[in-house]
């Protein structure tokens, strides 16, 4: 019995100093990415990142469109009826 105990004793030590010594969650890092935006005269966002670490030229086109920018008042006009 005494030597059960010594070993349950043991056990819940070493498992008490993995729990101490466990390494803790680094905190987030913020990440600062410079970057210019213009809205053009028709409505269009451009947003710029100039990156001269390596010669890429990079293109993304968004388009805001889908049933979430509908007018709620104006609902979308069906092109596939077939009346």
């Amino acid at each position: 019995m005494a030597f059960q105990k010594w070993i349950a004793i043991a056990f819940l030590s070493a498992a008490a100093g993995f729990a101490l010594a466990a390494p803790k969650p680094a905190a987030p890092v913020e990440i600062d990415i410079p970057f210019q935006k213009f809205t053009l005269d028709n409505g269009l966002t451009l947003i710029v990142h100039e990156d001269h670490k390596a010669p890429i030229a990079a293109v993304n086109v968004w388009y805001h469109v889908g049933s979430k920018n509908e007018n709620p008042a104006r609902p979308a006009s069906r092109t596939c009826s077939s009346t």
